[in-house]
């Protein structure tokens, strides 16, 4: 209670403190590799500050101890450029220096300087990884300092000789209603200069997805196709409820525009299996009816759009004559996974939108009408998709011919037909497709066969053993996930000689009417199988049984939470990084002047430097008198607040009257708590009244109110060694079993 009475300043700026250092580390988690560890590093230094005044006068060699850590990195500095490169080595000192701040005690200089290293760690985040998370830090960054510096700059101070000066809370609260107006002025005034320079920053900065430097992957690419997935047990699946996309799909219906039963969002096909695992590997042939006009080389042509829509990437294919929906899609990808770009089967068009990423666009070598995708630092991806969803007849399939090794080549219809089944399981299969003549009687027998009460679908996958799992599947343990399921029906089908693979993406969605879009998770990840039918092409089933109907919904609220972080990360990317509406640069016409184009040169780099033009200077000029009017404000600001502290000196005291009387309360403290109150009185009436009250220790007591005498009120500096000693005598005195004996003669 007395911390909270008489040193509320110091706890104002203690919690100001930890937001503005919460702030910086909370950004830095949206970095990759770094992760949310970051919230962590910085708990131990934060805790210790709200504490250090007491730490301090039980250990007073704890401000050199605490310095240790910060001397090993700075001599560590060369081997850590070595194994961090200079950015996140400058990072790692920043924080460094920042916390080591934080643990100790501090003056107007300290909180300075942890404002600082908060700035530089924000923007350490926001050149790596311009993420939404980083737009929060800022923004409650922000918000704190502008209440942080008034608290620092009215509380703490430097006299005539240099020394730290302060005014108690006691002391404070008698002057502010003086000039409390003066100092909301102040605060609200320097509210409206920042977020001036916030807004102003954000209309005229460049918008660049992947950050100043790239993004944290560096210049690494990475192509999006997956190459295996394993057929493994012995383990339970968690269900994840983090959103993958959100998908809009225009519709002048009311309800969902699509059926639940035609949401398979593909992504790529795996035809290779090797016992264990199914691997991608590319076909001869896509035996696709209208295949021979694809062109597989790479990126089938490229167009200029709209302004708005800056440039896009575009693949455009019609695929076969057959009955089908055009269904256009609207995707905010929100993390890309390294398996491609899910998209409704069957893609013919697709754009994407370059937002200072750079994304190449190609249909995969295999064949088999993936879209694949190459990109040195894209982590988001919006993009359009125009799909033809096939109305599949079976009256149409069941005319397809099975003369397969007849058209096929030899290679891809060994691969597409290779199994390790057991003449067990074989003759079971056999038994199933038993007077069915056409390939689709046949499959659709398997499919119903697998989705019926024989097996079952759970996420607490069995063991499988090591050799020949799937025969295991068949004869005993007869449950799984989807991975087993259509790994099942696609190695039976192919015991009757009939091509088919396996085929990953997403099922399903959660339709979203006020939005009109489909919110598609990660537990949504799933694995079906694609047939081959002559003159068709490949043709999709799903033996997985349905899972239970609220598989999704027994959690609204981690439901609704994460649905509105993915409503923020879209805003954030669409309307943030990529704001390429109303009052920006180009408003102004400033690229008459030559303006816009030097800056695209400096942004973007390597092109031929060349010499600012006469427009650019000008403008350049602006700017900085309109930087000087601004500073001028700023003086008048300041010249208020010195005011302010002119008037109320006599009440300021230095840092050495401030550290004595905080040992002279530390003593009363000693006192009341022996039944001797002293608050009311004097220096030289607690000396009169020694005597009788603590004869043992009446030198050594007499001897601290002298000097704090001449410290407090005579502005007598204060030797170091002098305080060190009394500050370990009073914590020596109140140790000593006697002093109670003594106060109570």
């Amino acid at each position: 209670m007395l911390f909270l009475q008489e040193d509320r300043h110091n706890l104002m700026l203690k919690l100001s403190v930890l937001i503005a250092v919460m702030s910086a580390y909370l950004a830095l988690t949206a970095v990759r590799y770094y992760g949310m560890i970051m919230l962590f590093v910085p708990i131990v230094p934060l805790v210790l500050s709200f504490f250090v005044e007491k730490i301090v006068e039980k250990y007073p060699r704890y401000p050199f101890w605490i310095q240790i850590p910060l001397w090993i990195v700075s001599i560590l500095l060369p081997l850590l450029i070595a194994l961090l490169g200079i950015l996140d080595t400058v990072l790692l000192l920043t924080g460094m220096i920042q916390l080591t701040l934080v643990a100790r005690p501090k003056g107007m200089k300290e909180y300075l300087y942890i404002i600082l290293m908060s700035f530089f760690l924000l923007l350490g985040a926001g050149v790596q990884a311009p993420e939404f998370v980083v737009g929060i830090s800022f923004i409650l960054f922000v918000c704190c300092v502008f209440i942080l510096l008034p608290i620092v700059t009215v509380v703490y101070g430097k006299d005539k000789q240099g020394r730290s000066i302060s005014v108690p809370w006691v002391q404070l609260k008698q002057i502010f209603p003086a000039y409390r107006f003066y100092l909301v002025i102040f605060v609200l005034l320097n509210i409206v200069v920042g977020w001036f320079f916030i807004i102003s920053g954000f209309l005229f900065m460049p918008r660049m997805e992947a950050g100043i430097f790239g993004r944290d992957l560096g210049a690494i690419s990475r192509t999006g196709i997956a190459t295996s997935v394993s057929l493994r047990g012995g383990q339970t699946i968690a269900i994840s409820y983090t959103p993958v996309m959100s998908v809009f799909i225009p519709s002048t219906g009311i309800g969902p525009p699509i059926p639940q039963n035609q949401l398979y969002w593909r992504i790529t096909s795996l035809p290779t299996y090797l016992g264990i695992q199914w691997r991608r590997w590319p076909l001869e042939d896509s035996y696709e009816p209208t295949s021979s006009s694809i062109s597989f080389l790479g990126l089938l042509r490229a167009i200029q759009v709209q302004k708005n829509d800056v440039k896009s990437s575009i693949l455009l294919e019609k695929r076969r004559d057959m009955p089908f929906r055009e269904v256009i899609q609207d995707i905010y990808l929100d993390n890309i996974p390294e398996d491609g770009i899910p998209v409704l089967d069957r893609v013919r068009e697709f754009r994407v939108r370059e937002s200072g990423t750079q994304v190449s666009l190609n249909w995969d070598s295999t064949k088999d009408y993936t879209v694949s995708f190459s990109s040195n630092n894209a982590r988001r991806l919006v993009y359009r998709v125009v799909s033809d969803l096939i109305q599949w007849d079976g009256t149409r399939l069941r005319t397809a011919p099975d003369n397969y090794k007849e058209t096929m080549s030899q290679r891809d219809y060994d691969l597409l037909t290779q199994h390790d089944l057991s003449p067990e399981v074989q003759a079971r299969i056999q038994r199933i497709v038993e007077g069915k003549e056409t390939v689709y009687d046949k499959v659709l027998a398997i499919e119903k066969w697998l989705s019926g009460p024989e097996f079952q679908y759970t996420l607490d996958i069995p063991p499988l053993p090591g050799d020949h799992p799937m025969n295991a599947f068949f004869t005993q343990i007869r449950r799984g996930h989807c991975e087993l399921f259509a790994s099942a029906m696609a190695l039976a089908v192919r015991s009757l000689g009939i091509p088919s693979r396996v085929v990953s993406g997403y099922v399903g969605g959660e339709w979203d009417a006020q939005n009109r879009s489909y919110i598609v998770r990660e537990g949504m990840a799933h694995l079906w199988v694609e047939v081959l039918f002559l003159n068709y092409g490949w043709v999709p089933f799903d033996p997985s049984p349905l899972p239970d109907s609220n598989y999704f919904m027994r959690n609204q609220i981690i439901m609704q939470l994460t649905r509105w972080m993915l409503r923020t990360r879209m805003f954030w990317y669409q309307q943030i990084v990529g704001f390429d509406r109303g009052f920006q640069l180009p408003s102004f016409g400033l690229e008459r002047f030559g303006f816009i184009k030097s800056l695209d040169d400096y942004i973007n780099p390597g092109r031929k430097i060349t010499v600012p033009s006469v427009g650019t200077v000008i403008i350049l000029l602006i700017i900085l008198a309109i930087l000087y009017l601004l500073g001028l404000i700023w003086q008048v600001l300041w010249n208020v607040v010195h005011l302010y502290r002119v008037k109320t000196r006599e009440v300021y005291l230095t840092k050495d009257q401030y550290e004595a009387k905080q040992l002279f309360k530390k003593l009363e403290i000693l006192f009341e708590k022996n039944n001797w109150n002293v608050r009311n009185l004097t220096v030289e009436e607690i000396v009169r009244e020694l005597p009788d009250r603590i004869p043992s220790l009446y030198d050594e007591v007499q001897d601290f109110l002298e000097d704090y005498n001449l410290i407090r009120f005579g502005k007598k500096p204060w030797d170091e060694k002098k305080k060190m000693y009394w500050w370990k005598k009073i914590r020596e005195w109140r140790n000593k079993r006697y002093w109670k004996e003594d106060v109570g003669r």
